[in-house]
């Protein structure tokens, strides 16, 4: 995991530990990076005499655990899954995109970085010429620094090489759209 790229980190201290959940399918599950969907994920212990629960919630569906019958904040690390994804070369992804779309062509596609969700709005980035999607990431990270945005919304990515027609690529963002749609109606 690289948030060497991240600019600010976006952690709230609490109990039990931080950790990036990963779900990843086979085959892949539509919209989902190749190295699968992440999300925050806060492991908590809770120990009751002989007994201990493990439990793993989202934190940013429910920022307090209950431990010891108190409700507690949660330890979270909202920056982390964006850490997750692999971080090569911007520039030169983003050259070779330009310059030799055809290498590129699968990589055009719709990305959740996190589990759909329907009651989030979705704000979908579309990044620009010699160009990739991980250029985002640190825009994405500061909405998520806001409990608010991050209830309310959840962010996603269009990725295409940067040197097909700009109308090809529109067609494309377009087909993605209606992909999602078929899948889910509501």
């Amino acid at each position: 995991m690289d948030l060497k790229t991240i600019q600010r980190r976006n952690r709230q201290d609490g109990i039990g530990g931080a950790l990036v959940g990963v779900r990843k399918t086979t085959p892949l599950e539509p919209f989902s990076p190749l190295v699968g969907v992440t999300a925050p994920v806060t492991a908590v212990l809770d120990f009751n005499a002989n007994d201990v629960t493990l439990t793993l919630i989202d934190p940013a569906e429910k920022p307090k655990a209950r431990v010891a019958g108190r409700k507690r904040n949660s330890d979270a690390d909202f920056s982390a899954p964006l850490g997750y994804y692999p971080q090569k070369s911007e520039l030169w992804e983003g050259l070779v995109g330009a310059v030799r779309a055809s290498r590129r062509m699968g990589t055009t596609g719709l990305y959740m970085l996190q589990p759909y969700h329907p009651d989030r709005i979705p704000l979908i980035f579309v990044h620009g010429l010699i160009s990739t999607l991980r250029m985002w990431r640190n825009v994405i990270n500061e909405l998520e620094t806001d409990p608010v945005l991050r209830e309310r919304y959840q962010c996603w990515v269009f990725s295409y090489p940067t040197g097909n027609p700009p109308l090809y690529s529109s067609l494309r963002f377009r087909e993605e759209l209606e992909k999602f749609r078929q899948l889910h109606p509501d």
